[in-house]
């Protein structure tokens, strides 16, 4: 749908009436409605058919009454016009070869790995397939096998003709797979920052380690306190974000940068600054393989009492419901959520009056209150060289996020809408 969005060729009636014909036969990517080769349109897809298809969705998608006659000819109108050599049959671009299935991805009835055919015979049941003959032309599958559960990540969708002597799959429906990527193991720390996904890597591209990495195994070798202090501020078009992690009595490393989104507020900052110090704790607690629990003395140390409630209350429910993600910044919120569950440590949530030191020497101040001044001073200093950051990542946790005209959406959802 982005590309038939994007080419402006239909109006917006037009591409409402398109979509629909998509809900109904439940596709999302080119794919789902080729052949496995990737070379062809499928003709059922083509057709709007429904009935006897080789591959069906894995996903929910909302209920679509099967749209009108006028509906299936826009459908390939923009086929055509956007995929489809003058044939009406050859896809513009051949797909290349399958990458390795994702939980997401449309469940096909035919597999193929190694020369082994797997048939899908029921949810997660499928029956393992031997070669019984090959020619120059096509390869025969027995049409009885070995019933078996899962099949290898790295095969690959086929199209298959049923015979009475078996299955057969022609020479030109079949190539290989991309092989598999091994990836190398991670060793350092920013190895790990580096396997995150983006929108996370995006919160650690500015920390800063404040003790060499001896030190750190030394702390981390044994239970102690933790302390993580955050702090963020907005000035109008911009958010930013500063924290500062101490473990037993030494600090360890220092963190900043922007809150994303067209014009964030203090507490969407204030979210960034906690998400962005409980991830880099989470990357340590990786890094370092640490493997004791230590639910004394832990403190999350915050001036914005408002995030510090929601989150405790938030992290006390057994189950979060639909409705919950429609609330303002959830998407950051989500991020705390998921990654203080993933530590497995308890934490105290502790609210600090913020900016004591305008008159009182910080030396002199509680240790909390000093964390917060220092987490308060690194979003000041990020805030000389930041820019707006209109548009952010998708974060995991949140599933999905609300873009207008390029924009992020984060509160006040229903009325953008």
């Amino acid at each position: 749908m982005d590309a038939i969005c994007e080419s402006k060729k239909f109006t917006k009636n037009e591409v409402r009436q398109i979509n629909a014909c998509r809900l109904y036969l439940k596709v999302l990517l080119i794919s789902d409605i080729s052949t496995p080769c990737g070379t062809y349109i499928a003709h059922k897809y083509y057709r709007g058919s429904i009935e006897d298809k080789q591959n069906w969705p894995t996903i929910k998608y909302p209920r679509q009454a099967r749209p009108n006659s006028g509906a299936w000819i826009l459908w390939r109108k923009a086929l055509h016009s956007l995929f489809l050599e003058d044939d009406k049959t050859t896809l513009l671009a051949s797909l290349g070869a399958w990458f390795p299935r994702h939980r997401s991805h449309h469940q096909w009835k035919y597999f193929l790995h190694e020369n082994m055919l797997y048939k899908t015979t029921a949810p997660k049941e499928y029956s393992k397939l031997e070669c019984t003959k090959t020619t120059r032309r096509t390869t025969r599958y027995a049409l009885q096998g070995e019933r078996v559960t899962t099949i290898p990540l790295t095969s690959q969708p086929v199209e298959v003709d049923t015979t009475k002597d078996g299955y057969v799959i022609q020479g030109n429906e079949t190539f290989l797979a991309h092989p598999p990527v091994s990836e190398a193991t991670p060793t350092t720390l920013q190895d790990w920052i580096r396997l995150q996904p983006q929108s996370h890597q995006e919160l650690l591209q500015e920390v800063e380690l404040a003790a060499d990495k001896t030190k750190i195994a030394e702390l981390l070798a044994n239970p102690a306190p933790i302390l993580l202090a955050s702090d963020g501020g907005a000035v109008p078009g911009r958010g930013l974000f500063g924290w500062v992690l101490q473990i037993g009595s030494q600090i360890i490393a220092r963190g900043k940068g922007p809150a994303y989104g067209p014009d964030p507020r203090s507490f969407r900052a204030e979210g960034y600054g906690m998400a962005s110090g409980l991830l880099f704790l989470r990357v340590i607690q990786q890094y370092a393989k640490i493997e004791w629990s230590n639910d004394r003395g832990n403190k999350l140390i915050c001036d914005n009492e408002g995030l510090l409630i929601r989150i405790e209350k938030t992290l006390g429910w057994k189950k979060v419901y639909p409705n919950v993600t429609l609330r303002a910044e959830w998407d950051i919120e989500s991020v705390i959520i998921e990654t203080y569950q993933q530590l497995g440590w308890t934490f105290v949530f502790e609210h600090v009056n913020s900016h004591q030191d305008g008159s009182i020497a910080v030396d002199t101040l509680p240790l909390e209150v000093q964390l917060n001044v220092e987490a308060d001073r690194l979003a000041t200093e990020y805030l000389a060289t930041s820019d707006q950051q209109s548009s952010a990542s998708l974060f995991p946790s949140a599933k999905c996020h609300f873009i207008r005209e390029g924009e992020t959406i984060s509160r006040k959802i229903p009325q953008a809408i």
